[in-house]
């Protein structure tokens, strides 16, 4: 008895509150030892009612005198008094529910505090933040029944099954199902994905995913599901009654349309016609769950009259309903009429199959599995479109033998005995050896050697190179440039070597090292074909002090060398050079031969002739060779006999680890391991509409896996300049080709049931080929249900439409297939193309990746008003560049009776405006050579205006054929293209500015003359024009010097051609400066020459009806637009052949495509038709300039004779 240790009634054990400080559990003394090993469940449970109000109401109260509340442990609930527990780490399993009480009951009437949410039930205050996370902190769940969407929380988790329920983040990964789906568990949601909603497990029998009213959501509203899908076929499993869903399958041994059924009496198979199998339905269809009876009859045409039977083979379809009405049966030939091709649970297999007189054959029909049961996505159906001359077989899989490895015994006590390192025996006496790995050091590699461990992942992403080799050399080397002797040298291969890991020891030179040195990692990249430098980066060790400090770093290979100045000494043999990682971090680049911090130390190189030397004791060598002197070739890549064919470039593998490894980075059209196949080439043609629309294309490949999710891979083609056709070569299989022009419309270009390598196909993209949205095949309600509701609709709008190939929901992607059953596939549409957070793409283009999974090929697609490979290139303002209209055009490589009609129409309106212009310019430059046309400042602005006009022509004849050769690739000098580059636009710029300034003095000129009449000053009007002309010419070859000096060469690759662009960019500041300039430069000159014609005519009419008062303004006014009209209609020509320049960038902002350059072109040369024109519109108006125009053709003739 406990009474013999305790001298009190009762005791306290342990001695203070346990459970969270809740219960105080009481022990009487009278009871014996053995019953307390065997229950050591208190006999009294005492608690503070004050902190667990919650129980009072469950329990029957026992006071005892320590101010607690007690009940005897029979009065708590049956849970836990009928219990027996043998220990203590027992008891707070036990007291669960208890705790439970306690936390979540409690007795207050209200909230003092507007933040708290008040449990009605449970009486207790919680937080708002508390609501609906997953756990229930009201005992009767109110805070988890509560519609927290309408507290308008933006971090609650909203379900996408129910989306009137709102979820604490804190629920979101708890591992329990809190929405209807589980998507608020990713690793629910994620291991259940393609069983709850995946299309493919619609209507197919199978249960799966989650329920609604005890009813599995993917088998509910199957009554327009068909019964023979891609994904019933041949699985095993009869879905249609008839089972022609199992007929003719690959695995079946009876012949063409046959079925096998099995007979358990005799323990064999027979083959069944289908044509001769009739069925009966014996029962009403009740509909109340239970399947119906049905009896099969095998009939071969020797029963007459089957009125009351229907035939399996027939063509026409019935619902279950119709099936099962008796008066259907009774009006309906048999022959007409097919079992319901629609799933239903109500199908059943037939007892056993007889014939009609009864005679027994067999018992069930028995189908194999195919290897197609459990896609995700099948093909089955989807046919060969366009059609292709040989459609493949689909064989059977073979399944090979593959050879067990071998197993070697490995003695764990000597593998030990060498730590991290592998342990030999060497020599005849069998002397233990360790091999140790650079990390460590020793006799037995029981050190651990000082180091720097780095791990390195490098990316290239390219816009121009498809075949990229680099060398990568990482090494270790001090604030005085001192190279550690063990460097690390990779070769790294883009398409190869995507998303690897390396791991890498890079150890000090001296052991221990040396702690007055700082190290750091330096790391350089060398294209392996040329052995040039590319980018170098520079990785710092911040805990130098460390024996062992570890480094991790992703970086970046760029796709262009970038060389900046810096101001680095390096000598006469090195260069200065950045960082890529550290702009401001500057090192010397040596020559070989040479080395240290400025490169002033030389060394004796030993590398072959065509490596390059690192340092004295260390080369990089070319692709085909190897070794620490590069004088080893490599057996699988040797220079003149490599196994890639068809121009593959051989890269061989890694030297330490083999020698007969290789793999061959193929040329476009070639792939295969030694680029020995063609790649699928597909042509597709648009349409004309098309072409004015878009300048890109969007190309999704569907890939189907047998035991995998599909594959999409997305390509991104631009459209070329006068062409109608695009070429895609694709490298891997593909199933389903989509178009996507923008806005998500979607074209089915090709479908390919097998894939069919190395195959050329031509296809025309078509308005009948476009998939529309469900939104304009289904009502607006149809379309808001949730997939697994309404996607069982959707075979029905396949067979509702017969026209439409395709259509897409917010999720899926659906072909029509070959028997019209909507075969859908996930399909992301709201995909970000970002290029994976590395866009090079400028003014918001879209970055594309060539492959998702392992991307080496960027191309951007630009919005309106940029083009260019970066989008870099914009076609605003208020002058648009000859390069933008016209570049696009002109093919390189081609002759130029190849050209477009645009460049030979615009080479042909040069030559006209050139002969025009010279004539012009030449005969207004004899008229004003007379001293009679320069005795006031008017004629001298005219002489200067001609002359420029002349320069004007010469230079813009110039600038076109310049722009015709450089990208018909016929200039290659760089130094030539950054002349014209520089001097012809900047030159036409500062002429054709002076031009229209000129002319706007002439106006003004006018004006005064008219204004002041006879006493206008001629001698004073020529000396002001000669200062004013200076001034023009010195302002505008000011305001424009900005233009030069950042004009520049830029190399772009675009649309897979070639081009070299005279570019121009400026910061926004001075963007905006350069509008200013170029409008004050073309609006002010206009605006003079219109106000100066209006108030010329009204101080004309003015002044002669003061002087003739009889007459009427209507008679002066037309008398002196006769009078002076050479006047006005020069003024009135300067204005009209002007306005084009403002109006046409006015209204159309930029020229958003340049595959329509006509308009822009016309406005183009107009914009210098005034300067071809300068006889016709000052000389030819003008009497006076006709009569100096005669004396000058005069005298001309006299100094021939």
């Amino acid at each position: 008895m406990l009474a013999s240790q305790c001298t009190s009634e009762w005791v306290a054990l342990p001695p203070q509150p346990i459970l969270f400080g809740f219960f105080q559990f009481i022990y009487l003394t009278n009871r014996s030892i053995d019953e307390f090993k065997r229950n050591i469940l208190p006999d009294f449970v005492c608690f503070d009612s004050e902190r667990c109000p919650g129980l009072l109401q469950f329990i029957v109260v026992s006071n005892f005198n320590n101010g607690l509340t007690c009940c005897h442990r029979d009065d708590l609930p049956d849970e836990i008094s009928n219990k027996e527990v043998t220990s203590f780490y027992q008891i707070e399993n036990v007291f669960q529910s208890l705790v439970q009480r306690c936390l979540t009951i409690g007795r207050e009437y209200s909230c003092s505090d507007s933040s708290l949410f008040y449990c009605s039930k449970s009486m207790k205050c919680i937080s708002y933040h508390r609501l609906v996370d997953g756990i229930q902190d009201c005992f009767f769940g109110e805070d988890e029944s509560y519609s927290a969407c309408s507290l308008n929380n933006s971090n609650r988790f909203i379900c996408a099954s129910d989306s009137a329920k709102c979820l604490s983040l804190v629920a979101v990964g708890n591992g329990i199902q809190d929405c209807p789906f589980g998507e608020d568990d990713p690793y629910i949601y994620m291991a259940a994905e393609y069983t709850q909603v995946t299309y493919s497990k619609f209507c197919d029998g199978s249960l799966y995913g989650p329920y609604i009213n005890n009813d599995y959501v993917d088998e509910m509203y199957c009554e327009y599901w068909p019964c023979n899908t891609p994904y019933t076929r041949c699985d095993g499993y009869w879905s249609c009654m008839n089972g022609i869903d199992e007929l003719n399958c690959p695995f079946n041994s009876c012949p063409l349309n046959h079925h096998a059924c099995h007979s358990y009496w005799l323990e064999n198979f027979i083959c069944l016609p289908f044509e001769h199998l009739y069925d009966e339905i014996s029962n009403n269809c009740s509909f109340d769950g239970t399947p119906l009876k049905r009896h099969v009859y095998f009939d071969n045409e020797t029963k007459t009259n089957k009125n009351d039977m229907l035939a399996w083979y027939s063509n026409t379809c019935i619902t279950l309903d119709k099936l099962c009405h008796s008066t259907f049966l009774q009006s309906n030939n048999s022959e007409e009429t097919l079992l319901t091709c629609y799933y239903s649970s109500y199908h059943s297999s037939p007892d056993e199959i007889t014939k009609y007189n009864g005679e027994y054959l067999c018992d069930q029909f028995w189908s194999n599995p195919g290897e197609y049961q459990g896609q995700v996505f099948s093909t089955s159906y989807l046919g060969f479109i366009p059609p292709t001359l040989t459609i493949p077989v689909i064989k059977p899989t073979v399944t090979i033998n593959l050879e067990v490895p071998k197993t070697y015994h490995i003695d764990i006590a000597l593998n030990q005995y060498c730590h991290r390192g592998i342990f030999l025996r060497f020599g005849s006496n069998k002397e233990k050896k360790c091999l140790c790995p650079p990390s460590s050091f020793g006799d037995r590699c029981q050190w651990q050697s000082q180091r720097v461990s780095l791990t390195l992942q490098l990316n290239f992403r390219s816009v121009t190179r498809k075949r990229a080799v680099f060398q990568v050399i990482v090494m270790l080397i001090d604030e005085d440039g001192h190279i550690a002797p063990n460097i690390e040298q990779l070769t790294f291969v883009p398409a190869r070597d995507c998303g690897m890991k390396y791991n890498l020891y890079l150890l000090y030179p001296d052991r221990p090292k040396d702690s007055s040195k700082n190290y750091s990692v330096h790391i350089d990249v060398f294209d392996r074909l040329t052995l040039n430098h590319h980018v170098s980066w520079h990785l710092s060790i911040p805990y130098s002090f460390l024996p062992v400090n570890r480094l991790v770093a992703r970086l970046t290979i760029p796709d262009q060398i970038q060389f900046e100045d810096c101001s680095l000494d390096c000598g006469s043999h090195g260069r200065c050079r950045r960082y890529d990682n550290k702009k401001m971090l500057f090192y010397c680049q040596c020559d070989s031969g040479y080395s240290g911090l400025n490169c002033n130390q030389s060394h004796q190189c030993s590398c072959t002739n065509d490596a390059r030397c690192l340092a004295s004791t260390h080369c990089l060598c070319p692709l085909h060779r190897f070794g620490r002197y590069c004088f080893l070739e490599h057996i699988a890549c040797q220079l003149n006999k490599s196994p890639c064919q068809n121009q593959g470039l051989c890269v061989p593998g890694d030297t330490r680890w083999t020698l007969k490894e290789f793999i061959c980075l193929c040329r476009d059209g070639y792939t295969g391991s030694t680029c020995e196949n063609i790649t699928n080439r597909i042509e597709i043609k648009l349409e004309h509409h098309l072409l004015e629309t878009i300048s890109s294309l969007a190309i999704h490949l569907i890939t189907m896996f047998t035991s995998k999710k599909h594959e999409r891979v997305t390509l991104f083609k631009k459209i070329p300049i006068n062409q109608d056709t695009i070429t895609v070569h694709i490298e891997n299989p593909f199933h389903i080709v989509l178009a996507e022009l923008f806005n998500h419309t979607y074209y089915r270009l090709i479908l390919r049931e097998v894939f069919i390598p190395s195959e050329s196909i031509h296809v025309s993209l078509k308005s009948n080929q476009r998939c529309p949205s469900i939104n304009e095949l289904g009502n607006e309600t149809w379309s808001k249900l949730p997939l697994w509701h309404r996607g069982k609709y959707y075979p029905l709008l396949c067979r509702q439409n017969s026209l439409i190939a395709c259509f897409y929901d917010d999720t899926l992607i659906c072909i029509c297939d070959s028997y019209r059953f909507a075969n859908c596939f996930e399909f992301n549409h709201s995909m970000i193309y970002n290029c994976q957070n590395s866009n090079i793409c400028e003014n918001n283009g879209q970055c594309h990746v060539n492959n998702e999974t392992c991307p080496t090929m960027l191309i951007c697609t630009c919005p309106a008003c940029f083009y260019g490979t970066k989008c870099q290139l914009s076609t605003r303002g208020f002058i648009l560049s000859l390069e933008s209209i016209l570049g696009y055009h002109i093919k390189p490589y081609v002759s130029f009776r190849q050209q477009s009609i645009s460049v030979k129409v615009t080479i042909a309106i040069n030559a006209v405006t050139f002969i025009i212009s010279i004539i012009s310019n030449l005969l207004s430059i004899m008229t004003f050579r007379m001293k009679e046309t320069r005795k006031v400042g008017c004629g001298l602005y005219i002489l200067t205006s001609s002359i420029i006009s002349l320069c004007i022509i010469l230079l813009l004849t110039i600038k076109i054929w310049y722009l015709l050769l450089s990208q018909m690739a016929f200039i290659h000098n760089r130094i030539l293209l950054k002349f014209f580059c520089v001097f012809t636009d900047g030159t036409l710029r500062i002429l054709s500015a002076s031009y229209d300034w000129l002319n706007a003095c002439v106006s003004i000129e006018r004006l005064l003359t008219v204004r002041k009449g006879a006493i206008f000053n001629k001698e004073k009007s020529r000396k002001i024009s000669k200062r004013v002309i200076f001034i023009i010419l010195l302002l505008t070859t000011l305001t424009h010097l900005h233009d030069p000096l950042h004009r520049r060469l830029t190399d772009d690759f675009d649309i897979d051609e070639k081009r070299t662009w005279c570019f121009v960019q400026y910061s926004s500041l001075l963007d905006q400066f350069n509008s200013a300039i170029v409008f004050l430069h073309i609006l002010m000159p206009l605006s003079i020459n219109m106000i100066a014609v209006i108030i010329m005519i009204v101080l004309i009419v003015h002044a002669r009806s003061n002087v003739q008062p009889h007459k009427s303004i209507y008679v002066h006014f037309r008398q002196q637009l006769n009078h002076h009209k050479n006047v006005l209609i020069t003024s009135s020509l300067l204005v009209l052949l002007s306005l084009p320049r403002l109006i046409i960038p006015f209204f159309t902002k930029c020229m958003k495509t340049p595959r329509s350059p006509f308009l822009f072109l016309i406005g183009y040369f107009i914009s210098y038709i005034p300067t071809m024109l300068t006889f016709l519109i000052f000389v030819l108006p003008s009497k006076t300039y006709i009569g100096s125009f005669r004396k000058a053709m005069n005298t001309t003739k006299c100094c021939r004779r």
